[in-house]
């Protein structure tokens, strides 16, 4: 009888233990869930800011480039520490989690030039001109639509960025000797290159491999690649390589009267 009662104590004893764990099991969980959630939306304030800040950077530097007889130090330097503070808010939201895909059949040619006339408008009244060759008809991508655009806006936003008055950008689609497609971004602008942490503007406090972090995040999100090649005082080559897989055809609509 005694050791029965000894073994009662100890199952209630155990019985209480566990509901507490499973109490305390429960309240983390519920404690991670509301800091997952904090997390997202901070992340979410970090993309907007950052988003904003690169429309200042990019309106800026387009009005600095115009105003031929103005002084342009200034506006140039509010321009760069806003691209700056812009980057690293975006850096900072991208750190986190890998993006989520929401993944669709996107029309190359409508996602660049959607891309390019986004810059172009955000550095009016300044002018760049982009030299756009589209892949042919009915080339896609299997992609997320918002991060695809997102990553080229960001590669030509920082060609814009780069060039001077009226410069040259030339945009064009190529085939990659596996099957893949390479979105090929050229300017003629100041050519830092990426791997020399020496080889940074005025002001710049990233160099160009951490301003192209949040699209190379996009892009190998998408299994591909982004490939810098720069040659100081000649200009920068940016490639979005994205593999074989994710190439698609489209069946264009019949154009009326064709």
């Amino acid at each position: 009888m005694v050791w029965t009662a000894v073994a009662v104590v100890a199952c209630i004893a155990l019985g209480l233990r566990l509901r507490t764990a499973a109490a305390a099991g429960a309240r983390a969980r519920a404690e991670a869930g509301r800091l997952a959630a904090e997390l997202q939306d901070l992340r979410r304030a970090a993309n907007l800011a950052a988003a904003d800040l690169r429309q200042m950077a990019l309106r800026l530097h387009g009005q600095a480039g115009a105003l031929r007889s103005a002084p342009q130090a200034a506006p140039g330097t509010f321009a760069q520490s806003c691209r700056t503070v812009a980057e690293d808010l975006a850096a900072a939201a991208a750190r986190p989690a890998p993006p989520r895909l929401d993944e669709d059949a996107v029309d190359l040619a409508v996602c660049l030039r959607e891309a390019v006339d986004g810059v172009a408008a955000a550095i009016t009244p300044g002018r760049r001109h982009f030299r756009v060759v589209p892949p042919p008809p009915g080339t896609a991508l299997w992609a997320d639509r918002r991060a695809l655009r997102q990553a080229l806006a960001r590669v030509l936003g920082e060609a814009a960025l780069d060039t001077g008055e009226g410069d040259s950008i030339a945009v064009a689609v190529e085939r990659t000797d596996s099957g893949g497609l390479a979105v090929v971004v050229e300017d003629e602008g100041i050519g830092l290159g990426p791997a020399d942490p020496e080889a940074r503007a005025p002001g710049d406090s990233r160099g160009l491999s951490g301003r192209l972090a949040l699209p190379r995040a996009l892009i190998e999100a998408h299994g591909g690649a982004l490939e810098v090649v720069a040659a100081l005082g000649t200009g920068t080559r940016t490639s979005l390589i994205f593999p074989q897989a994710r190439v698609r055809t489209m069946v264009l609509a019949a154009q009326p009267g064709g």
